[in-house]
């Protein structure tokens, strides 16, 4: 069985993106990097070409296929090697402080095979920030927003969470009320009462 590597120039300097997530037998993808290679799996007469990314850039492989279609192995051979890519691992926290439009956010981006991470913070008032695993934004103003976290490996999988958060204005605290005075009322009844107690105290006297 014969699988035979070629490296594409450049490829050391580019970011890369590889729609199937990397090698692949059983899908086709279509391999891009930022030094314009580009190259779709495809199939010849005794086996598949294989693109995918290495070191930023993009690669080809030729692996034998008994049965191939369309970029894809539809033979045994497709289930020797899965190399498939696994989308970057993304913690998204927010915190917005009722009375302050300025909202802090912080990032947490990582990939299962250890390749390098970018991403994006879209805020979802217009305005966007790259690779700031702690950043604040302020908003201007109260309202519902959603803010959104795309972050991509070297390999082109992504990762996309979306969270919706509201800003509000500081809730006023009411003091509490001060005792009522008395009524006149009751201050007369109080008084009543008073002389109620003045008079017994003298009957007991006598």
């Amino acid at each position: 069985m014969l699988v035979l590597v070629i490296f594409l120039s450049s490829y050391a300097y580019a970011a890369c993106y590889d729609t199937d997530g990397g090698i692949n037998y059983k899908q086709k993808g279509t391999c891009k990097d930022t030094n314009n290679t580009e190259g779709s799996d495809s199939c010849m007469t005794w086996g598949l070409v294989e693109y995918y990314c290495i070191h930023n850039g993009c690669a080809a492989q030729i692996r034998t296929c008994e049965k191939c279609q369309d970029g894809v192995c539809l033979s045994k051979e497709a289930d020797d090697v899965q190399q498939v890519n696994k989308a970057p691992i993304v913690n998204f926290l927010i915190m917005a402080i009722p009375g302050k439009t300025e909202v802090a956010f912080k990032v947490e981006a990582s990939d299962p095979e250890g390749q390098m991470v970018v991403y994006t913070i879209d805020f979802g008032d217009g305005n966007k920030a790259s690779n700031k695993p702690y950043i604040s934004h302020d908003y201007k103003t109260n309202g519902t927003f959603k803010a959104t976290v795309t972050a991509r490996d070297s390999d082109g999988q992504a990762t996309t969470i979306s969270k919706e958060f509201t800003i509000e204005p500081q809730k006023m605290v009411e003091a509490p009320k001060k005792q009522e005075s008395k009524t006149t009322e009751s201050q007369s009844e109080d008084k009543k009462g008073f002389f109620r107690k003045i008079i017994d105290f003298f009957k007991n006297l006598f």
